[in-house]
């Protein structure tokens, strides 16, 4: 037979079983609003990832369109090309395939003048053993070195 102990120690498993459910429930909502959120922010960094990503490539397009730029400039003033061949040049970069071979022209332009601004300041022992006192210059001065940025 049951006796009435039991049914109080029932009662007081069914109490806390409800307690424990409710506490459940509450967490269960707390959470679904934290994952919410979370997805919302989510989209929001995504959305700006893409902005970002957008911005980026129009900063590389004008860095490269202002060396095309460059390297025409520089090409006309040592070329010294005539007005109408300048307008026939400006008009093959603005191509898609121009733009590679610039690309491509700008970075062996870039090693050709680190070679060559390496050579220019190398020494040979025989050269040392020629420079004079009458020179003004002190062995401890590190030479003048243009540096160059490789930006790509």
């Amino acid at each position: 037979m049951i006796r009435f102990e039991q049914i109080q120690l029932l009662e007081k498993k069914i109490d806390k079983a409800v307690e424990l459910i409710n506490l459940l429930k509450k967490e269960n909502y707390t959470l679904k609003n934290a994952i919410q959120k979370s997805q919302t922010r989510m989209t929001e960094l995504e959305n700006l990832l893409e902005q970002f990503k957008g911005e980026q490539i129009k900063i590389e397009e004008g860095l490269i369109n202002a060396l095309t730029k460059l390297d025409q400039l520089e090409d006309e003033v040592s070329d010294t090309t005539p007005i109408g061949n300048m307008e026939t040049a400006q008009t093959k970069t603005e191509s898609d395939d121009e733009e590679q071979e610039t690309k491509t022209e700008i970075e062996t332009e870039t090693n050709d003048e680190e070679q060559e601004t390496d050579n220019e300041f190398r020494t040979s022992d025989s050269e040392e053993s020629d420079l004079t006192d009458d020179q003004d210059i002190n062995a401890n001065d590190p030479p003048e070195k243009e540096i160059e940025l490789d930006i790509f």
